[in-house]
């Protein structure tokens, strides 16, 4: 009995040990690795963090995010007044007919001449208008319509004669000087004027200048800029024309005051709302008042 006692006292005592350590190390050990791992203990409170958790509305900030859409906002459409900047070349030229500011880049060309005429064009489809600030009538051509102005252009390769580098209004220049042998009216449209007020002029050389080649410009404005001074070279910026005649006078036809890299805009480009498109061409670049002289010169 006395034994049994002793093992019982013992087994009692091993007991409350183990109860001991229980107490003292087992929480900290749950602790360190979390409470779901007394899985088996309540396994409903156990899954009721999981809900609790699943603020899956949290999802809702998303929600919200996407519903303020920030992204769309870039890729809208925009507003009518927006405009878009350019970088590209202002040039200010001269002819006879009086002084021309010329705006042009990758978004379009703008003529603006002394007599109140503005010539504007813009990709994609690069149609010319022509129209003059308070009034409604206004003119506009197809591009491939306008740049066949000038029956005798050419292509800068098929001229034979070997150009020369010169400086015109601060830039390096190609000049050109050929013999001509030719009326002048032959030479420009500008030269019918002469049909019925004089005897025809005998161009006997020409020299001509053009711009270098730029990124900041595309062929269609190039085109059409050389066309509205009747220049003679498809896809070639004219700067500037000096005429020698064989009775040994010299004339300056064109001359170029500045040419400069510079910024514009697409409101530059823009054809203003409510035109009647009804005039021709000649009478909105020279006015009613030239029309008579307009006539002659599109003959």
């Amino acid at each position: 009995m006395k034994c049994a006692a002793k093992t019982k006292s013992r087994s009692t005592s091993a007991y409350l040990l183990a109860r001991l350590l229980a107490l003292s190390v087992f929480p900290l050990a749950v602790g360190a690795v979390s409470i779901a791992t007394d899985v088996n203990a309540a396994p409903v409170n156990a899954a009721a963090p999981v809900k609790a958790a699943a603020p899956a509305k949290t999802a809702a900030p998303v929600k919200t995010t996407s519903a303020a859409k920030p992204v769309s906002t870039v890729t809208a459409p925009k507003p009518a007044g927006a405009t878009k900047a350019y970088s590209g070349i202002i040039a200010r030229q001269t002819t006879g007919w009086g002084i021309f500011d010329t705006k042009v880049c990758q978004g379009g060309i703008r003529i603006e001449s002394q007599t109140g005429a503005i010539l504007v064009a813009q990709p994609p489809d690069w149609t010319v208008y022509i129209f003059r600030k308070n009034q409604k009538k206004a003119a506009k051509m197809s591009y491939q319509l306008y740049r066949t102005k000038n029956r005798y252009a050419v292509k800068l390769s098929q001229i034979r004669e070997r150009p020369r580098t010169v400086k015109v209004a601060g830039i390096n220049a190609l000049m050109y000087s050929f013999d001509v042998g030719r009326p002048l009216d032959e030479m420009t449209s500008l030269g019918s004027l002469y049909r019925s007020q004089q005897k025809q002029q005998i161009v006997q050389r020409k020299e001509v200048t053009f711009a270098p080649s730029s990124p900041l410009v595309p062929k269609q404005a190039k085109e059409i800029w050389r066309s509205y001074f009747e220049s003679p070279v498809i896809e070639e910026i004219p700067l500037t024309t000096t005429l020698y005649f064989v009775n040994g006078e010299k004339r300056e036809s064109m001359d170029t005051k500045s040419y400069v890299r510079g910024t514009m805009t697409s409101a530059d480009f823009a054809v203003p709302p409510g035109l009647s498109f009804t005039a021709q061409f000649m009478e909105m670049i020279y006015g009613k008042e030239m029309e008579g002289v307009a006539d002659l010169l599109w003959e």
